[in-house]
């Protein structure tokens, strides 16, 4: 049964992400919502995603892979990845409204320098 599973990374040293992107496809429909962060719709079990991935890894390399449950999630990331994670279920999984600032009525987060 499909479900989502987050796969996060640690490097000590280079990052490997163009190495593990072509592996990611072999177990399931990803999305990679930072540099080291990913979520993956699959039903391969978390033991053989870590056998998927352990070719790539060296031995000072760490990584996390562990189901999600997002029916009590909340976040701030972009709305084309809430799209993407709403798209995998039949009923919507997450509301990406309101934001936490608005829902807490705390300040807004300060602009960005650019």
């Amino acid at each position: 049964m499909h479900r989502f599973v987050h796969i996060g990374f640690a490097f000590p040293g280079a990052i490997k992400m163009r190495d593990l992107e072509p592996v990611m496809g072999t177990i399931g429909d990803w999305v990679r919502y930072s540099a080291l962060s990913w979520i993956v719709w699959t039903d391969v079990p978390t033991g053989s995603i870590f056998a998927r991935l352990r070719p790539y890894l060296d031995s000072q390399d760490q990584v996390l892979i562990a189901p999600l449950n997002l029916q009590d999630s909340f976040g701030s990331l972009s709305p084309w990845i809430w799209t993407w994670i709403n798209s995998k279920t039949t009923a919507p999984t997450i509301s990406h409204g309101a934001t936490l600032e608005e829902m807490l009525g705390l300040p807004k987060p300060k602009p960005s320098a650019k």
